[in-house]
């Protein structure tokens, strides 16, 4: 079965008019699959290609600059190897990574707020990187390119060796969390969750960025599984692919089928998360996925650049049903309703931790 294709305006539309069949195509997909393709998100133009090469510059750095980079505190932030990211297994996938978020860098956080707030205004004068497809402009591109540069002061994780990374990195984030509050529209009239709660639930919220690089595998090696199987920490990921075309992922679905996540140029890929799961009561799925070893004929190098969007660690949530079989809903998340509540924090920490402890 094909992975389902959706279109972000048709969704953002269809849930503010209340159009009831892309909906609850919508709501199936989540239940069944937990994953479908995305398109038409309004992006500036160049900012794909221009994100792609740039974060292909950070992986090419020498290993001792790459070194520089990590965090010792958290291997989800900053650069590592591929010998020491660790999965939940206890050994390492055969890729390196680069994760970054506004809990360690304020300029992102701003960049971030900055692209849900939605346009600025017109894109007179703009740079084409920072004007979307209908002509209004991400952000101000002087205000973008101001906290790039603070960002190596912020935190010594960005490479100050790559200042078009950075800079390419901030637009990329601000154009994801306009994507990703479109796309919250849609996802809170799947659940059938107010909106106003939605938002509220993911104000200031905590957004990771980051990069996969799956070296290609070498002729002749035995292969290396890429990235064992997970389910994200998120409410949901945007994952972008370059090449598009074989690469090895694939998802899981509710029913124990696997299926080869094959996209093309200017599509994205959204999977449901583990947040999103507990929310639904376990209605929607948080799809196990993996990156499969390549078959000899693809002996490339893959590049992913997820997005996971979750709410602020400091958030208290409850499931979206104030009880079961009701379709009264809970209008502030962080009110439990006498359910057992979830903090996002403490909740996330002890899910990385599980890998720690296997090793």
């Amino acid at each position: 079965m094909d992975v389902p294709l959706f279109t972000l305006p048709d969704l953002v539309e269809a849930a503010r008019d209340g159009r009831s069949e892309p909906i609850q195509q919508l709501d199936q997909v989540c239940r069944e699959l937990g994953v479908f393709r995305l398109v038409e998100l309004g992006l500036p133009t160049g900012l794909l290609s221009g994100m792609l090469a740039r974060t292909r510059e950070l992986f090419a750095l020498p290993i001792e600059v790459k070194r520089g980079l990590r965090y010792s505190e958290d291997q989800f932030v900053g650069w590592r190897g591929a010998d020491d990211n660790l999965n939940e297994y206890g050994y390492a996938d055969h890729k390196e990574m680069f994760h970054i978020g506004p809990r360690v860098s304020s300029t992102l956080g701003a960049a971030g707020a900055a692209g849900a707030a939605g346009p600025a205004g017109s894109g007179d004068g703009a740079a084409d990187s920072d004007v979307l497809a209908d002509g209004a402009v991400l952000a101000d591109g002087a205000v973008l390119a101001d906290w790039a540069r603070s960002a190596a002061a912020d935190r010594t994780l960005w490479p100050a060796e790559l200042p078009d990374f950075v800079l390419a990195w901030h637009r990329y984030y601000a154009a994801m969390q306009r994507a990703a509050a479109g796309l919250g529209e849609a996802l809170s009239a799947a659940a059938g969750v107010p909106y106003a709660s939605w938002a509220s639930m993911t104000e200031g919220n905590w957004a990771d960025l980051a990069a996969n690089f799956y070296p290609a595998q070498a002729a002749g090696a035995p292969p290396r599984m890429r990235n064992a199987v997970h389910s994200d920490l998120t409410l949901f990921t945007i994952l972008l692919q370059d090449p598009p075309g074989p690469g090895g992922l694939v998802m899981r679905d509710r029913a124990g089928d696997w299926h080869d996540v094959v996209p093309a140029a200017g599509e994205f890929v959204v999977n449901v998360g583990e947040l999103l799961t507990y929310l639904t009561g376990g209605a929607w799925w948080a799809v196990p996925h993996e990156v499969r070893p390549v078959v000899p004929a693809l002996t490339g190098d893959r590049l992913s650049i997820p997005f996971f969007f979750r709410p602020h660690d400091a958030r208290i949530l409850a499931p979206f049903r104030v009880g079961p079989d009701t379709d009264q809903f809970d209008t502030d998340l962080s009110d439990t309703g006498g359910a057992a509540s979830l903090d996002v924090g403490a909740w996330v920490r002890a899910r990385k931790l599980k890998q720690h402890a296997v090793s």
